[in-house]
């Protein structure tokens, strides 16, 4: 199968996300799937770069300023991930279909994307529910003047 991972963060970056669907990836590979992993980069000079990395075929596109910039510059930045990897990946995308895409939260500027993927390859699509912490469960938590109890 043709696991299609996108993501905010991937190796080299120092996130525990990029570490973790890193590990993803590779147990998928290891598992006999063929993993391909989309990434928005600030740091790369082409406006795409493609690598094979230890049989994982990435994906990095250039964004602008994420990680390193101020809080209006980068939520004006992250509003056009999709767009701009759609752009930027459409002829990759063209050339590398997937048989399911996997993507994960709290990131909502993915869904453009998502959307027109799993339209583009006709397959479906996991979305993996991060932070959700088990001591939260159970805990009261105060918001405003109301009371919260998760779960």
């Amino acid at each position: 199968m043709r696991i299609l991972l996108l993501v905010v963060y991937y190796l080299p970056s120092t996130m525990s996300s990029a570490k973790l669907i890193h590990d993803l990836a590779t147990e998928f590979l290891r598992l006999g799937h063929k993993p391909v992993v989309v990434a928005p980069d600030e740091n790369i000079l082409k406006s795409m770069e493609i690598t094979n990395e230890g049989g994982i075929k990435v994906l990095r596109v250039r964004t602008g300023k994420i990680k390193t910039a101020s809080r209006l510059v980068r939520g004006l930045n992250e509003a056009r991930l999709s767009d701009i990897i759609w752009k930027k990946g459409h002829r990759f995308f063209d050339e590398n279909p997937c048989d399911l895409i996997v993507y994960y939260s709290p990131t909502i500027f993915f869904g453009s994307l998502v959307k027109r993927l799993k339209k583009h390859f006709a397959c479906p699509v996991y979305l993996i529910l991060r932070d959700i912490f088990p001591q939260w469960v159970g805990e009261k938590t105060r918001i405003g003047s109301s009371r919260w109890r998760m779960f």
